[in-house]
């Protein structure tokens, strides 16, 4: 029987594996022929889409230069109003910067308590989040629309500060099992020694999970960079760099060629990648809905 489970174990394994490397590969090979094709003249990208630039062309650095030239947007509050590349960046730090600090803040607040403190409240709270993240809520924009522009939040970045600030999210149940995971005999030590329940979740709490905030902030600020839709409906006058690149793949005044538009798109992602490589490995190993990491 030992043996039997051994070998289905070994079988997949070794399936896994396979599937994963050749998802891999897929996965470098788009990436490699995207950065190659970047760098390509428009008929040498007609002409040879799967080699590297012809000699005849040869490599066309100035590509990005002109991505970084025609990537402007026009805003649609204003009259002959553009936002240019250095716009629509700092729209987009302030975007998913903000929007990630205020979701990670009430989220890490929302699930300490729950966690920690028993009563019927809580285990409400715990309830309807997750019945909200386990049920598809279909047609909610209209009204969120309205709301946003009964409050005065449409067109708002501190308002869409106030949107993101919800608590039912995934991010919610790696809060609250990390802080399970934290033994009681802190605040009980704190509480002996005089201090209050927010002095223990600040000066306590906040440290202990320290780690696990980073790697939950950076995924939310990945997510919120690579958002597109939102600023598009709420922040019609401050468009971030993926509403800019959106606005660009479906521009119909030919502005860029496809070769420009893919350095574009190279230009868009550079943050995250950086982010990603310098803090892959504690995203990877501080996210665990089992427990508390780091």
């Amino acid at each position: 029987m030992k043996n039997k489970v051994k070998s289905s174990n070994k079988i997949f394994g070794i399936t896994s594996f396979s599937l994963l490397s050749l998802y891999t590969l897929v996965l470098g090979f788009l990436l490699l022929w995207s950065l190659m094709s970047s760098f390509k003249h428009d008929l040498d990208f007609v002409w040879n889409p799967l080699s590297f630039p012809d000699s005849a062309f040869g490599w066309k650095f100035d590509n990005y230069l002109k991505a970084w030239s025609v990537f402007n947007i026009p805003l649609t509050t204003k009259n002959d109003t553009y936002v240019n590349t250095l716009g629509m960046f700092l729209n987009s730090l302030l975007y998913a910067g903000g929007g990630a600090f205020f979701t990670i803040l009430i989220t890490c607040l929302m699930a300490y308590c729950c966690s920690k403190f028993e009563c019927t409240t809580t285990r409400i709270i715990y309830t309807v989040v997750i019945f909200v993240i386990v049920t598809p809520i279909v047609g909610a924009l209209p009204s969120e629309f309205q709301i946003a522009k009964t409050f005065h939040f449409y067109d708002n970045m501190f308002g869409m500060y106030v949107m993101k600030s919800y608590f039912a999210n995934v991010y919610f149940l790696i809060f609250y099992a990390m802080f399970k995971g934290i033994p009681d005999t802190y605040t009980e030590a704190a509480l002996l020694d005089g201090a209050g329940y927010w002095r223990i979740f600040i000066r306590i709490m906040i440290p202990l999970a320290s780690s696990t905030l980073v790697a939950v902030f950076l995924l939310q600020f990945i997510a919120l960079w690579n958002d597109y839709s939102t600023p598009l409906i709420y922040l019609p006058s401050y468009p971030p760099l993926a509403y800019g690149l959106y606005e660009l793949q479906n521009s119909r005044d030919n502005l860029a060629s496809e070769p420009i538009k893919i350095a574009a798109c190279f230009i868009v992602s550079l943050p995250i990648i950086i982010i990603f490589t310098v803090f892959s490995k504690r995203i990877m190993t501080n996210v665990s809905v089992g427990g508390l990491k780091g």
